[in-house]
């Protein structure tokens, strides 16, 4: 599946790859890593917030320290086909990421960099906050995830995270309806899910966690009505290895 998705993002020596949203931002990183590094792509995987310590089968080979000091690392690691980079460890067992303008530099050691540009704490569906998301002016391609399991449900903290800006942003009641026309204005309003994307940089809508019937049908709705504005949406499943093409 991650060859195929791989190929319909038309990945090529030379992207900065930045990951917003929600729904499996984490997962789809370290998935593309593998895939692009088994394609004999360098790959590095960073982000410009925090991220949850990564399983060393996720993350081989982990470089900790200050911008500077992973920059002479860098140097001393080249044969290394995947590293992941970060500032330090935090407390919470998370990795604090690094400046995005510190990323334009990681281009000069990697084929392509893989960077999270944002944090939703595991929730299908988020909100951007007024600082949010850290996406580095180098990005070549902009992925928004959304994630499926949080279509169809009652709008709620346990699937939307930032709430109560949520709340105003879509001016809705707690308890609504999470479906397709909610989401389509959270992908297309001038804060929503597409905030932050730098000018030049190619854009895809990926709705994950496509998993049964009725999953399946909200999505499908969902990717018909964004195609109608002009957003190219993938659908597929990580955890499941599907990809579903053609919008």
């Amino acid at each position: 599946m991650i060859e195929r998705l791989i190929e319909a993002l038309g990945l090529k020596k030379g992207e900065v790859i930045s990951l917003v949203g929600g729904g499996g931002k984490t997962t789809l990183m370290f998935q593309l890593a593998q895939g692009l590094t088994e394609k004999g792509f360098k790959v590095i995987s960073t982000t410009t917030t925090k991220i949850k310590e990564p399983s060393k089968e996720e993350a081989p080979f982990l470089l900790l320290g200050e911008e500077e000091r992973l920059l002479s690392e860098l140097k001393a690691h080249q044969d290394i086909p995947h590293i992941t980079l970060a500032r330090e460890k935090t407390k919470e067992g998370k990795l604090k990421g690094l400046s995005p303008e510190f990323i334009g530099e990681l281009s000069r050691w990697a084929d392509v960099v893989l960077v999270e540009a944002d944090g939703s704490k595991g929730r299908p569906i988020k909100v951007h906050g007024p600082n949010e998301p850290v996406v580095p002016e180098c990005t070549t391609l902009f992925i928004a995830l959304l994630g499926a399991d949080g279509l169809g449900k009652p709008f709620s903290e346990e699937w939307v995270f930032r709430f109560e800006e949520a709340l105003k942003f879509f001016d809705l009641k707690p308890g609504d309806s999470i479906g397709p026309e909610v989401l389509r204005r959270l992908v297309l309003y001038e804060e929503g899910l597409m905030k932050g994307k730098p000018e030049g940089a190619r854009s895809i809508v990926f709705i994950n966690k496509v998993e049964g019937e009725e999953r399946l049908e909200l999505a499908l709705s969902l990717a018909s009505e964004l195609k109608k504005e002009g957003i190219r949406v993938l659908l597929g499943s990580l955890q499941e290895g599907s990809l579903i093409e053609g919008f």
